[in-house]
């Protein structure tokens, strides 16, 4: 039904379920139901994008490299090591965007 809702059947199915729809009183609701709730959603506007407060940005910030260093804090001195190496190449990578 979806396909056929978004015309992506070939003709030649297309053709068997319009003709099915015409005569299944269940699959005939059905059909109205999702082309009515694909109409609907077409209304919708995108939402608008949301800039955060200061505050809340320096809050969010704080807290996520507070949870980041206590999951660096539980990693095995193995995967520390490579983590470190990985972060090493990242910081790296910065410095040469940035010269």
């Amino acid at each position: 039904m979806a396909d056929f809702l978004l015309d992506e059947l070939p003709s030649t199915e297309a053709v068997l379920v319009q003709e099915h729809i015409n005569i299944c009183d269940k699959c005939r609701q059905r059909y109205r139901e999702l082309k009515d709730t694909g109409k609907a959603l077409e209304t919708v506007r995108i939402m608008a994008p949301v800039t955060a407060s200061p505050r809340f940005a320096e809050n969010v910030n704080r807290a996520a490299s507070e949870e980041s260093r206590q999951i660096i804090a539980a990693l095995t001195p193995e995967r520390r090591l490579d983590w470190e190496v990985r972060e090493a190449v990242r910081e790296q990578r910065r410095e040469r965007r940035y010269r």
